[in-house]
């Protein structure tokens, strides 16, 4: 029987997701979020030495949601308030790094750029990310991921819809945390040598290149590369309008979508093979620890895109608590793990991939077991095949 005394994490967890859409809809200034955090954290140390009876026991239960509550509007407001816009009206030379691959458009190439620091803030570290697109050349063209450039120019703000029905490409960029953007001709820009700081997706975007450069170098055709390159290392960049469509048309377009499924593979071929290799329980610490490596080595491997990083810190929460515990509590697993990624980026929660990625697994955990029972039988090929199909709907 369902009881939602057992799950505190998910109630916890939806608390602190109403914190962060008030934070979208109802914004508060930073400092007076600030204030009310830290005259909640004392009372907070406070109710957990305090005992409470039976019968009042819903108190302590509502301060901690609303301790939750605040969480996440604090968490939204905190990386909105980190956000600097620049004036329209500067025109200053800015320093900057590449940190996603430039894609290539019809008249010029589209990057997105960190902006490190400005000849106007005194070389003072900025760390704010723009649009750029530059004008289409050779040295535009030879651009990757985590060359630095300096350039003079100014700012504009990214349009939002100008009709009510149609795709708001302004909004779309917000939750990336990216307001403005710029144009740059040829003479306005140059290749620069600037202090930058650690970055690990960077390195992982990096890494994610030289995988592709090896398949370019044995796969010669092209929409073969374009294939492999999307289903192993989350690069789509390469595929055919006319390809994605054949596989829109199949109902199998999640498949070149690295994500979660990828991920999943990957976690339950790993048991798989480590149940048969280490049948000794003290050896399942060293099991977890090899199951992690893999997991975030293969998110290397992918840039670091959000959707796989999502599902490894998913599964890397589950790994860790099927450690810890005989029989963890999966959805507990899951509210921790969307806490987690939320306190890091609470954008995430307005992706729909963020969404999808856990409503299915919500629906395989939840629906797939009920299923599952209706036909199984006593044939372990009929309980293969079965389960495949119900998984699926289950996920669908």
């Amino acid at each position: 029987m369902f009881h939602w005394g057992k799950i505190p994490l998910v109630r916890l967890f939806f608390a602190f997701a109403l914190g962060i859409v008030c934070c979208d809809n109802f914004y508060i200034e930073f400092n007076v979020v600030l204030s009310i955090a830290l005259i909640f954290v004392p009372l907070l140390l406070l109710s957990l030495r305090l005992k409470f009876s039976y019968y009042n026991r819903w108190i302590p239960g509502l301060f901690y949601l609303m301790s939750s509550f605040i969480g996440g509007y604090f968490a939204s407001a905190f990386h909105t308030q980190n956000v600097y816009l620049f004036s329209e009206e500067d025109n200053n030379i800015y320093y900057a790094q590449i940190i996603d691959h430039p894609l290539e458009k019809e008249n010029s190439v589209q990057a997105i750029a960190n902006i490190i620091s400005s000849e106007g803030d005194a070389g003072r570290f900025i760390n704010n990310d723009i649009l750029v697109y530059l004008e289409k050349d050779s040295a535009a063209l030879e651009l990757e991921v985590g060359d630095k450039i300096y350039f003079r120019s100014q700012f504009q703000s990214i349009q939002g819809r100008k009709n009510p029905a149609t795709f708001d490409y302004a909004n779309f960029m917000k939750r990336k945390y990216i307001y403005q953007q710029t144009y740059l001709s040829s003479e306005n820009w140059s290749n620069a040598e600037v202090e930058t700081y650690f970055s690990p997706i960077i390195i992982a975007k990096k890494v994610q290149r030289q995988v592709k450069y090896i398949f370019e170098k044995y796969l010669k055709k092209k929409e073969a590369l374009a294939i492999v390159s999307a289903l192993v290392v989350g690069d789509k960049s390469e595929l055919e309008v006319e390809l994605k469509q054949g596989f829109s048309i199949a109902g199998a377009m999640h498949v070149l979508a690295v994500s979660g499924l990828h991920v999943g593979i990957i976690y339950k071929v790993l048991e798989f093979l480590f149940n048969l290799l280490f049948k000794n329980k003290k050896y399942q610490r060293l099991q977890a620890i090899i199951i992690l490596i893999f997991l975030w080595s293969y998110a290397f491997i992918t840039g670091l895109s959000p959707s796989v990083l999502r599902a490894v810190w998913m599964f890397s929460f589950i790994v860790i608590a099927n450690l810890k515990l005989n029989h963890p509590n999966v959805y507990n697993t899951l509210a921790a793990s969307a806490f987690f990624i939320l306190v890091m980026n609470p954008n995430y929660l307005f992706h729909v991939g963020f969404q999808l990625s856990y409503i299915a697994v919500l629906g395989i955990v939840s629906i797939y077991p009920l299923l599952f029972k209706l036909l199984k039988t006593n044939n372990r090929i009929w309980n293969s095949v079965w389960g495949l199909t119900v998984v699926s709907f289950a996920a669908q």
